[in-house]
């Protein structure tokens, strides 16, 4: 399967400063977000970027560095990652709510798996650098957003877990 990162124009974001309220409401209905206020959530909407993914396109790729941490609002992304022979071999299916590119921007390497949009996805974006820029403006913001992704991942790691065990 013949895959490229999809690169969205400044033209093609969907949410600007004028629809701030909008983009403040999809990200409060992220169950990632549920433990951040409202004015939470309306300072973290000044450090991301709202798109819509085409169908087919790989918002991450196996090897490559994440551009940042992508939320999704609402279609689904199928993960791949390649076996030992260069086959792709499905994953999982993401749907809306979950997180992607979280690892790879806490341990700043390359992602592990392929994410490739099933049908269009709304999908919120914090870009590395402006993951930075948080760090340094808003310590106690970039805090809780980083403890919420330490749950995140160890809720992932129990299940993982608990679904390693059946094959063992």
């Amino acid at each position: 399967m013949q895959t490229h990162i999809y690169v969205a124009s400044r033209d093609q974001r969907i949410a600007g400063v004028a629809d701030r309220p909008g983009l403040c409401d999809a990200m409060d209905g992220i169950r990632f977000f549920r433990e951040f206020s409202r004015a939470e959530i309306e300072a973290l909407s000044g450090y991301v970027e709202r798109y819509t993914i085409p169908a087919g396109e790989a918002l991450l790729i196996e090897g490559e560095r994440a551009p940042g941490l992508y939320f999704l609002l609402s279609g689904r992304v199928r993960l791949y990652k390649r076996d030992d022979k260069d086959v792709q071999k499905p994953l999982a299916v993401v749907r809306p709510g979950s997180v992607l590119g979280e690892v790879s921007m806490i341990d700043r390497q390359p992602v592990s798996a392929t994410a490739i949009a099933i049908e269009p996805v709304d999908i919120v974006l914090l870009p590395a650098d402006k993951l930075d820029r948080l760090c340094r403006q808003r310590q106690g913001l970039a805090i809780r957003l980083i403890w919420a992704l330490a749950r995140e991942l160890s809720a992932r790691l129990r299940k993982t877990s608990g679904s390693l065990i059946t094959h063992l």
